[in-house]
């Protein structure tokens, strides 16, 4: 096109906690439940327009607990939430 439009919008970045998010707990063997989570890094920051950084409402880390029975370490993906 002989025309472009472009928006410019302020770049920010805000640090948010980490929260844990656990699934099939009703799958883990009789007799276990879930304790508090600890989490590493407990914080994240996050850059991006101040626009789409002021819609966050939260970051989760979701874990599988289908057939946990003992202490597991487990890398997971974070997941952005919005208002």
């Amino acid at each position: 096109p002989s025309v472009t439009t472009v928006t410019i919008e302020e770049k920010t970045t805000k640090e948010f906690p980490v929260e844990v998010d656990f699934y099939n707990k009703n799958k883990m063997k009789d007799g276990y439940t879930p304790e508090l989570p600890i989490i590493n890094p407990k914080n994240v920051s996050v850059t991006g327009s101040k626009a789409v950084i002021d819609r966050i409402q939260n970051i989760k880390a979701t874990i599988n607990l289908e057939g946990v029975d003992q202490t597991v370490e487990k890398e997971a993906k974070l997941t952005v939430y919005d208002k």
